[in-house]
């Protein structure tokens, strides 16, 4: 929610990858896009909570990457997707991988974030992509532009 990151980065993040102590992350995206993505407080603290605890417990503590699962020492996409599913099917309502990074991107947009930044920010290949499926423009803000005049 907070990196605006594709299940394929989350699920190929390594060790390596995170720099808490700077709080950030290296992530190779889609079409080898390579991005650097700043971390919020909260989002260090609980990386650092599932490392030094949930992880620590697994018996791949050792994998290179961030998630492991009981199974492996890699989460896949798969095994992501069904986890979303049974927590879906718990809570009563629909989640995926992709609504949080579709929030985020809608999110730091109605802020006022400018288009390039969150383009950059998820690893878009222009900001033209990112205008394409995060700008939404409604009757309200067609009104408050014509107001402008």
């Amino acid at each position: 929610m907070y990196t605006g990151m594709r299940i394929s980065e989350i699920c190929n993040l390594k060790m390596v990858d995170i720099d808490l102590e700077n709080r950030r992350i290296s992530v190779v995206g889609k079409g080898n896009i390579y991005r650097r993505i700043p971390l919020r407080e909260d989002v260090v603290y609980m990386m650092k909570e599932y490392v030094e605890q949930e992880r620590e417990k697994s018996k791949f503590a050792d994998s290179e990457y961030l998630i492991v699962t009981q199974r492996s020492a890699k989460m896949d996409r798969t095994a992501m997707l069904t986890w979303f599913w049974r927590l879906s099917a718990e809570l009563g309502f629909r989640i995926y991988p992709h609504k949080f990074r579709h929030t985020f991107c809608t999110r730091l947009i109605q802020l006022g974030v400018p288009i390039l930044t969150v383009s950059k920010l998820v690893g878009h290949s222009s900001p033209q992509m990112t205008a394409r499926y995060y700008v939404k423009i409604g009757m309200n803000e067609k009104l408050h532009a014509i107001h402008l005049l």
